[in-house]
């Protein structure tokens, strides 16, 4: 039996080396790292070149980069706030078509719906990766927490899905 490789994109704001960002960053370099270890995918990242939260805060990095794990990162200038990119939008239509499923990280960023509403136009599924960000008494309150929630065909991380949801469920006495 052969197997078609699988074509994974990550869709996050920023990406390693940005570790000014935190955790997510470091978390979602190594599951890019592990997912490059096999030899059933092929993995890009779409990210920014933002390395904090202030516009001049940019990576030293070329706009396409290969790392030795194996695996292709697009670095697109960010131009405002801590994640619009013009390039990153340009760039979003045809890597979601290129991919087989793609996995998104955090909920408040530019990317976030563009990203949502493309691969739901191109039938693409969704890994979605809120890293904490839907949790009780963040910006949108409970009727947007209850609108992304609900969108369609996105699934959790499961690492963040088990802690959101229970937060939702008590918090506001869903489900």
């Amino acid at each position: 039996v052969q197997f078609r490789r699988m074509n994974i994109l990550q869709v996050i704001p920023s990406f390693y080396p940005a570790l000014a960002w935190g955790g997510p960053i470091q978390s979602t370099y190594s599951l890019c790292n592990a997912l490059a270890q096999r030899n059933d995918v092929t993995l890009r990242v779409l990210t920014t070149d933002a390395s904090g939260p202030k516009l001049n805060d940019r990576l030293k990095v070329k706009p396409t980069t290969d790392f030795s794990e194996g695996y292709r990162v697009y670095y697109c200038r960010r131009q405002l706030g801590s994640s619009f990119s013009v390039t990153m939008l340009r760039r979003l239509p045809p890597m979601i078509r290129w991919a087989d499923i793609v996995h998104l990280t955090a909920v408040y960023s530019a990317p976030t719906i563009p990203t949502l509403f493309l691969c739901r136009l191109f039938n693409k599924p969704v890994v979605w990766a809120p890293r904490g960000a839907l949790q009780r008494d963040h910006r949108l309150g409970v009727v947007g927490q209850l609108l992304l929630v609900r969108h369609g065909q996105a699934s959790w991380g499961a690492a963040d899905y088990v802690r959101e949801l229970e937060d939702l469920r008590s918090s506001y006495r869903l489900f």
